[in-house]
C-alpha cells in the first residue's frame, strides 16, 4: 500500500471520528455488537437458548422444519397462511445456508438465526441515526432512542434466547417505515409494506395507513364540542362491555394452563377502560381529525389505490397459492380470526389489573412509561406528522391491550421514536439519561442467565411455565406471568412510574396546549 494512499484511508476514518454524530453511531453499533457476541458466545458454550423443540422453540419448530424443507413445504406440502404470513426470514436463512453450504442441523439453525439477528441489530442502529436526522435530534436525544429502541428485553435477549422467530425482522422492517414515512418515500413504503407482509401478521393492513395519508401536519387545534372527549367515552364503553361480556358469557379458553383470578377481573377491566380513555381522548384531541375535507385534501389517491391493489394482489396470491395445493382446511383459520383477536384482546390484558401495560414495559422497556406519562405532549408531535400517523398509532393502541407485547413488534419502533422526538426539547441533565439507561439495562435482563441451574425442563407441561425455572423467562410474557412475578415486577414498574413522574414529568414545563 503506498503511503499516499494510506494517509488517504487514515484522513477518511478521522474525518469520520471527528463528527459527533458518528462517534455515537460508532459506539451504539458497539455496544450492540458486544452483547449481540456475548449472547451468541452463551448460546456456543453455555447452550443458554430456549431448550424446548431441540432448541427451536414452539413456534420455531415450525419454522426451522421450513428452513430444512424449504422447496418441499413451500412448493409441494404447501404452508398454511400463519406461515406462509411469515415466511421471509426463514427463506432467508434457508438460502444463506444452502449458498454458505451449511448442514441443516438445529444447532446451525440456532446459531445462523442468531448471526442474522446480530446483522439486524447493527442494521437497525443505522436506521436509528439516520431517522434521527431526519427529526433533527440532539446527541441526548440520539442516547435515548438508542435506549429506548434496543436496550430492553425483545431486543438484547428475547431474539437470541429464543432466535428461531420472525419478530426482529419486523421490528427492523417497522424501522424501514418510519424512516421512508418522515422521508415521504412512497415506493419505499410499499416496498417495506410488501416485505412486511411476508414477514408478520397485519404488517401491511395497518402500515398502508402511511401510504394512504403520507406525512403532513395537523394543526393543533382543539376538537371542538368535545368530540374527543365523547370518543374516548364511545372507546372506552367498548372496552368495558366487550370485556364484561367475554369473562361472564365465555369459558376461560387456555384452562388451567392460564389461571384466572375472577377476584380482581372487575379491578382489571375498570383500569382498562380507563387507559382507553386517557390515551384515545389525547390522540383524537385535533380538530381537523373530524374535517373531511381536511382529511380528503391529504389523502393520496394515487398511492392509496396502489396500495389497495397490492394488498388485494398478494391475498389473491394466498387464496391461488391454497386451493392449488387442495387446502381448504388452511383457509378456515380465516372463519375464527376476529374472534380469536378479541379473546386474546379482552381476555389476556385483564387477566390480572394492567397487566397489558405493566408485560409491555417489561418486554420493551421504560420507554413505554416515558410515552404514558408524557402522552399529550406525544400526541403534539404525531399530530404534527398527519392522519396517518394518528390513525396508526390508534391501530396500535387498540392492539396494545393485548397482554401478549411481542405481537406489537412492529409497532413499538413508532411509538419509541416520537416519544423521543416529544421530549426532545426538555434537554435533561446528563444524570437524567444516564438514570434511563441504567433503569433500561436492568428491565432488560441481558443479565439474567434462564438455563442457568437448574435448566428448564424442555418435556414440562404448559402449567410448569408458571413455577421456576421457567418463569424466568414467561414473567416477561404478560398471559403467562404468575401471580408472585405479576406482584413483583408489577411493583418495580409501578415504584419505577413514580420515580420518573418526580424526574421527569413534575419538573417538565407543560406546553401551551396543555394548558
Amino acid at each position: 500500500m503506498s503511503p499516499i494512499f494510506g494517509s488517504g484511508i487514515k484522513r477518511s476514518l478521522l474525518s469520520v471520528y471527528d463528527s459527533p454524530r458518528n462517534r455515537i453511531v460508532l459506539c451504539q453499533l458497539s455496544i450492540l455488537f458486544i452483547i449481540g457476541m456475548i449472547n451468541i458466545g452463551l448460546f456456543i458454550f453455555a447452550d443458554e437458548v430456549v431448550p424446548f423443540g431441540e432448541r427451536l422453540g414452539w413456534d420455531g419448530k415450525g419454522y426451522g422444519e421450513i428452513v430444512k424443507n424449504f422447496s418441499q413445504m413451500v412448493f409441494v406440502q404447501g404452508l398454511d397462511t400463519y406461515r406462509i404470513r411469515r415466511i421471509l426470514p426463514c427463506a432467508l436463512i434457508a438460502f444463506s445456508m444452502m449458498g454458505l453450504r451449511i448442514p441443516f442441523a438445529n444447532w446451525n439453525i440456532v446459531f445462523s438465526f442468531q448471526i442474522y439477528h446480530l446483522a439486524l441489530l447493527l442494521i437497525g442502529v443505522y436506521l436509528w441515526n439516520k431517522i434521527a436526522d431526519e427529526l433533527l435530534l440532539s446527541l441526548r436525544g440520539r442516547w435515548l432512542g438508542f435506549c429506548g429502541l434496543f436496550v430492553n428485553f425483545a431486543m438484547l435477549k428475547w431474539v437470541f434466547y429464543y432466535p428461531v422467530l420472525t419478530d426482529l425482522t419486523s421490528y427492523v422492517l417497522g424501522l424501514f417505515l418510519v424512516y421512508f414515512f418522515l422521508k415521504r418515500n412512497q415506493i419505499g413504503i410499499l416496498m417495506i409494506l410488501i416485505l412486511g407482509f411476508f414477514t408478520w401478521p397485519n404488517f401491511f393492513e395497518i402500515g398502508v395507513v402511511l401510504l394512504i395519508f403520507p406525512k403532513s401536519a395537523l394543526s393543533l387545534k382543539a376538537a371542538r364540542f368535545k368530540l374527543n372527549t365523547l370518543l374516548a367515552i364511545a372507546a372506552s364503553a367498548c372496552v368495558l362491555v366487550g370485556s364484561l361480556y367475554i369473562f361472564y358469557s365465555w369459558e376461560n379458553p387456555w384452562g388451567n394452563s392460564v389461571p384466572i383470578e375472577t377476584s380482581v377481573i372487575p379491578l382489571s377491566i375498570v383500569l382498562m377502560a380507563t387507559f382507553t380513555f386517557y390515551v384515545v381522548k389525547a390522540l383524537s384531541n385535533a380538530q381537523e381529525l373530524y374535517t373531511i375535507k381536511s382529511l380528503v385534501t391529504r389523502l393520496d389517491f394515487k398511492w392509496s389505490t396502489l396500495g389497495v391493489l397490492t394488498f388485494l394482489g398478494l391475498q389473491l396470491l394466498l387464496f391461488l397459492y391454497a386451493r392449488q395445493l387442495g387446502d381448504i382446511t388452511k383457509q378456515a383459520r380465516y372463519n375464527t380470526v376476529l374472534q380469536a383477536f378479541v379473546r386474546n384482546l379482552l381476555f389476556l390484558g385483564n387477566k390480572q389489573p394492567f397487566i397489558f401495560f405493566i408485560a409491555h414495559v417489561l418486554f420493551f422497556g421504560p420507554i413505554i412509561l416515558l410515552a404514558f406519562l408524557f402522552w399529550k405532549r406525544c400526541c403534539h408531535v404525531i399530530h404534527a406528522h398527519g392522519p396517518g400517523l394518528t390513525l396508526f398509532v390508534a391501530l396500535g393502541l387498540l392492539l396494545s391491550l393485548n397482554a401478549e407485547s411481542r405481537t406489537l413488534v412492529n409497532l413499538f419502533p413508532f411509538f419509541a421514536v416520537f416519544t423521543v422526538k416529544a421530549l426532545e426539547q426538555f434537554q435533561w441533565k446528563s444524570s437524567y439519561y444516564l438514570f434511563i439507561a441504567f433503569v433500561s439495562f436492568i428491565f432488560s435482563k441481558v443479565w439474567l442467565l434462564i438455563n442457568a441451574a437448574p435448566t428448564p425442563d424442555p418435556n414440562a407441561g404448559v402449567a410448569a411455565y408458571l413455577e421456576f425455572p421457567w418463569q424466568k423467562l414467561f414473567m416477561n410474557s404478560g398471559y403467562l406471568v404468575s401471580g408472585l412475578s405479576y406482584i413483583t415486577q408489577g411493583s418495580a414498574v409501578l415504584l419505577t412510574g413514580i420515580v420518573f413522574y418526580f424526574m421527569f414529568v413534575h419538573i417538565s414545563p407543560r406546553p401551551d396546549q396543555e394548558k
